[in-house]
């Protein structure tokens, strides 16, 4: 089963070619940053034109890289939902034609779902089988989620954010502190330069405040972003005063970080307890933040009953491969992109304490 896939739902256009869901023979991605970054964020209407400017040079590099015709492909996918509307018709168009050309099947995939089956994915003989059950922590810029995954089409959503996402939060952080566009990985890379350093005193008002939520697995990351920003205003140093200014950039990141990982830790821990499932795997783009992967091996190492799974950076975020393998374990998706995820009833979740 060979499946071509485009993931066009955001600001990267990508295609890939997997084999029976998990071999990744080909996986390229055009990104858009550089044309994003002067407006400091994805502009929607010019993500759409360079998507379609893009998307068959993606799908032709992706061809040359499988070393495959075009005729062996079985099936056509894209991701359908969520994501930005222009952006989507895109790649979801160019697949709906070439399923047409070639008379194979067209399978829409929900983008969520694509990256929790980023976990199955291998590009080498070596690469670990990682299947299901597991608590999948899916972090990125627009979502942040803990899914128990018991089967490979059976997942139930135990918490999510009730406001930023995880990865919108590290990228709002970054602009109050004058990073580079996206903020998000320089935050983390300041944050880890932090730790190595040993930059751990607290801050002068005390460490950035964690969010008490009435459901203890969902999470707000918005009172935390606010309390950078009140931070920042009083304390900050001139950015002419350089080296002062470098100083406080990689303090502020540090206990931003040190406050999410902590904040993330804990609702891992109990989504782990109530559900008696040990195994954890990170999905998202979020899922390439160094801190993160570091705080959950070191989580691993301190007890054996716990197994981390940490996908390769390259399929955490926005790529077409995870698309194929969804479109793979999952053969009942369509083209209406409606949501595959069910959620927990409330009296199946912790009392708040």
């Amino acid at each position: 089963m060979r499946i071509l896939a485009l993931e066009t739902s955001c600001d990267d256009t990508a295609a890939a070619i997997v084999d029976e869901g998990c071999w990744v023979r080909a996986t390229v991605v055009v990104s858009q940053t550089q044309t994003h970054a002067q407006y400091g964020g994805v502009i929607p209407e010019l993500a759409a034109r360079e998507h379609g400017m893009a998307v068959n040079q993606a799908i032709a590099a992706a061809l040359t890289q499988a070393e495959c015709p075009l005729e062996s492909i079985d099936i056509v996918a894209a991701t359908v939902g969520p994501g930005l509307v222009g952006a989507l018709l895109v790649g979801a168009t160019a697949a709906k034609t070439l399923a047409t050309i070639l008379g194979k099947p067209f399978r829409g995939v929900h983008h969520l779902q694509g990256h929790i089956a980023a976990c199955y994915l291998k590009s080498a003989p070596e690469s670990p089988d990682w299947q299901p059950p597991f608590i999948c922590l899916l972090a990125s810029g627009g979502h942040t989620q803990l899914i128990h995954v018991r089967r490979l089409t059976d997942w139930v959503v135990l918490g999510e954010t009730l406001d930023d996402a995880v990865g919108e939060a590290y990228d709002k952080v970054g602009r109050l502190l004058k990073l580079p566009y996206p903020g998000g990985p320089h935050v983390d890379a300041l944050a880890i330069k932090a730790a190595q350093e040993g930059l751990s005193a607290l801050l002068e008002n005390g460490r950035f405040p964690i969010a008490r939520t009435e459901n203890p697995l969902c999470m707000s990351f918005s009172g935390l972003k606010t309390a950078v920003l009140r931070y920042v205003e009083r304390h900050a140093p001139s950015p002419e005063d350089t080296m002062a200014w470098a100083a406080f950039q990689q303090m502020v990141a540090g206990h931003f970080q040190a406050t999410i990982m902590q904040t993330l830790l804990g609702k891992i821990q109990r989504a782990c307890e109530q559900t008696d499932c040990w195994r954890v795997a990170l999905a998202g783009g979020v899922a390439a933040n160094a801190g993160l992967r570091q705080t959950l091996q070191v989580w691993q190492q301190e007890s054996p009953q716990r197994t981390v799974f940490l996908p390769e950076k390259r399929f955490c975020t926005d790529n077409a491969a995870m698309i194929a393998a969804a479109a793979f374990v999952s053969p009942w998706t369509h083209d209406r992109g409606e949501e595959v995820f069910s959620r927990a009833p409330i009296t199946d979740r912790l009392t708040p304490t």
